[in-house]
């Protein structure tokens, strides 16, 4: 068996404008309507001067407006994790092409900004020398594939008249050339499935931009990697991927260089 109090109609009254002075705000303040003895209903108002509404539909109207601030929400929850789930494989691609590591900006001798205020109208993108001790043999034509890779971007740019590969430079024509010093494609299988650090890839370079005699107009230091932590991502990131991320930033500073 249960215990059963019975609570005045008074005290029951009292008891229930505690708690909802306690549970209101300040800026609504709880009212209280009388409708008989022993009855009451609470309402908002925003002001002391408005008139109280009817408790039928004041209630209706309460409990209208928590529906559509509930369903709100919840529309734009459901807006907000569409357009997660939506960016997330355009963020995956951008990451798998361009792995880990910088390309830096054109640089100067010492390091700064560009001094040269020099202007060309073309472009010869010679092979590139290739210095790797180790993983020597598949390294060897990296140096023509980059060369070839950075001159597609170029002319993608449509800044400059032509865009020409170990040709003979004129003094309107900028010599892009440079040395790759690591390579290593690693191993596809342990980035997918080891991870932490196994079977990563590696492309290093330094790109040199000359004149048609030879002096140097800045340099670019390219130092990439594929993701560290391994699985699909990582899988896809190798020193072709790299090269092409790395050749649309020479070709975006080649064309600040640009007649």
């Amino acid at each position: 068996m249960g215990w059963h109090v019975a609570i005045e109609p008074a005290k029951e009254a009292l008891y229930l404008q505690r708690a909802m002075n306690r549970s209101e705000s300040n800026r609504y303040p709880a009212r209280r309507h009388s409708l008989g003895a022993g009855k009451i209903i609470f309402s908002r108002r925003k002001s002391s001067t408005a008139q109280p509404a009817k408790a039928t539909g004041r209630y209706y109207k309460l409990r209208k407006y928590n529906l559509m601030s509930n369903t709100n929400q919840f529309a734009f929850l459901r807006s907000s994790a569409c357009l997660t789930s939506s960016l997330v494989p355009v963020i995956a691609c951008l990451l798998a092409l361009t792995g880990c590591g910088t390309t830096s900006d054109l640089k100067g001798d010492q390091g700064g900004a560009v001094a040269s205020s020099r202007r060309f109208s073309k472009v010869s993108v010679q092979n590139f020398k290739v210095s790797v001790p180790e993983h020597a043999e598949e390294a060897a034509s990296s140096g023509t594939a980059f060369a070839d890779v950075i001159a597609v971007e170029i002319r993608k740019t449509r800044k400059f008249e032509t865009v020409i590969r170990n040709g003979v430079a004129d003094p309107n024509t900028l010599i892009v050339d440079g040395i790759v010093t690591k390579y290593d494609e690693g191993s596809t299988s342990k980035r997918m499935w080891l991870g932490m650090g196994f079977g990563m890839s590696f492309l290093e370079a330094t790109v040199t931009f000359r004149d048609s005699k030879g002096n140097r107009v800045g340099t670019i230091k390219v130092d990439k990697n594929s993701w560290p932590l391994g699985g699909g991502l990582a899988a896809g990131q190798n020193p072709h991927s790299f090269m092409d991320d790395a050749g649309d930033k020479i070709a975006e500073e080649a064309a600040k260089l640009a007649r």
